[in-house]
């Protein structure tokens, strides 16, 4: 990471290593528009992703997921639930 006088820059490397996905995820997502805030330093030095801003989106994101999953489930009328082990899953509309 680079520190700048007020907040620290985090590596591609370090941000999928937080996220626990490639690099190659990271690329996709600067692509579409869709991934961390990031700083392109320049063409062949590459990007960076400033830390403050890499953690506002990633409680942005945690919160959407979350609401997505914590929605009640309903089976759908044809599959029923789903067992696995001990749990039984049921397949979402």
């Amino acid at each position: 990471a680079i520190k700048t006088k007020n907040q620290e820059l985090l590596t591609a490397k370090q941000v999928a290593e937080l996220l626990e996905v490639s690099q190659s995820w990271l690329e996709l997502r600067r692509r579409r528009g869709d991934g961390p805030p990031f700083i392109r330093l320049s063409p062949t030095k590459g990007v960076r992703y400033p830390a403050r801003e890499f953690e506002r989106w990633l409680a942005k994101r945690e919160a959407v997921v979350l609401w997505r999953y914590d929605r009640p489930h309903h089976p759908t009328p044809a599959a029923g639930p789903v067992q696995t082990g001990n749990r039984h899953l049921r397949m979402l509309r």
